[in-house]
């Protein structure tokens, strides 16, 4: 499993730096975004930098230079004795070209147990690709998809039919903020 030491997280609070509002379904697999879009709520994992995203990373990660990025999704949890491979995870750029991303964390937001982030490798996808959808699926079960722009904001495939803003109904909500993750797996504030 590959987590830094340094990986920053997003846990509920609120701030202005990162605030959205998100919303969630029980027992739905729904990646979350702000709260008036498909926009995701993503950042760097290493960086904490906001969209848009380059897929070649300024931070030298191990043996390559992608970038990672952390979304985040309401009803996943991973059983005892699985690892990220469990998730799979695809980007849809504005060709219609599907794009595999490696899935390199799937574990639970400390102290909210309710939210589970997710880093991804941007592998295949090019610097300057635009908007992207990217989905996830575990056991079978997809996501909505929601949107990361690469590159560049904008440009990307429209929306899927019947997206929902927000990402799910209002069925529970909370506010966003930075936080860091000690080596300890506790949090302080950023």
């Amino acid at each position: 499993m590959l987590l830094p030491t340094f990986l920053c997280a997003l846990l509920v609070a609120g701030t202005q730096s990162l605030s959205h509002n998100v919303h969630s379904q029980q027992n739905k697999l729904t990646l979350i975004s702000e709260e008036t879009s498909t926009r995701a709520v993503a950042v760097d994992s290493v960086t904490q930098k906001h969209e848009p995203f380059s897929a070649t990373s300024a931070v030298q990660w191990g043996a390559d230079s992608r970038t990672r990025i952390m979304i985040f999704a309401m009803g996943l949890s991973l059983q005892p004795g699985e690892g990220p491979t469990a998730v799979t995870a695809d980007a849809e750029d504005g060709a219609h070209n599907i794009h595999h991303l490696t899935v390199e964390y799937v574990g639970p937001v400390p102290d909210q147990d309710w939210v589970t982030s997710i880093i991804l490798r941007l592998d295949d996808l090019t610097d300057d690709a635009g908007d992207v959808l990217i989905g996830i699926s575990y056991q079978g079960t997809l996501s909505n998809r929601v949107r990361v722009g690469i590159g560049h904001v904008g440009d990307g495939p429209p929306d899927d039919d019947g997206a929902v803003l927000g990402g799910a109904d209002d069925h529970r909500a909370g506010r966003f903020d930075r936080r860091i993750v000690e080596p300890s797996g506790h949090c302080r504030r950023n």
